[in-house]
């Protein structure tokens, strides 16, 4: 019972942490230090899509856990770039170079996804077996 319940929060806390950085990914899009526009959040997409998939199967043993953080991930980051707010606007909005930051953090947050949950989502080590 213990371990169901540990894996289900395991569940849990990844999508809630996914949740979590893609909205902070999609809020850091137009981030700009005067007209420079800074594309940290394509870093912090690679970034987290790696470490997500990673914390997922480390916390629930589940080898398919990682699918989670990612689904759960591109829905919130789609979510909210088209999506318009209620006066009208829109997080990403078409100029200025921003929809390629929103482009580059689309492409590479997938790309590293599918990467992280490819190499973390195998079977769980089996242990050595005990010699008598």
């Amino acid at each position: 019972m213990t371990d169901r319940l540990m894996a289900g929060t395991g569940f849990v806390l990844a999508a809630l942490c996914a949740a979590g950085l893609g909205t902070l990914e999609v809020l850091l899009v137009p981030l700009r230090s005067g007209s420079l526009l800074i594309p940290i959040s394509i870093a912090a997409a690679v970034a987290g899509n790696v470490a997500l998939p990673w914390l997922a199967r480390r916390m629930t043993g589940v080898g398919s856990a990682g699918i989670v953080p990612v689904a759960v991930w591109l829905v919130v980051v789609l979510g909210l770039a088209m999506t318009p707010r209620g006066e009208g606007d829109v997080l990403v909005s078409g100029g200025g170079g921003e929809e390629y930051v929103f482009y580059g953090l689309l492409f590479a947050g997938v790309i590293a996804a599918a990467i992280a949950v490819i190499t973390f989502g195998g079977r769980p080590a089996r242990p050595a077996p005990v010699s008598r």
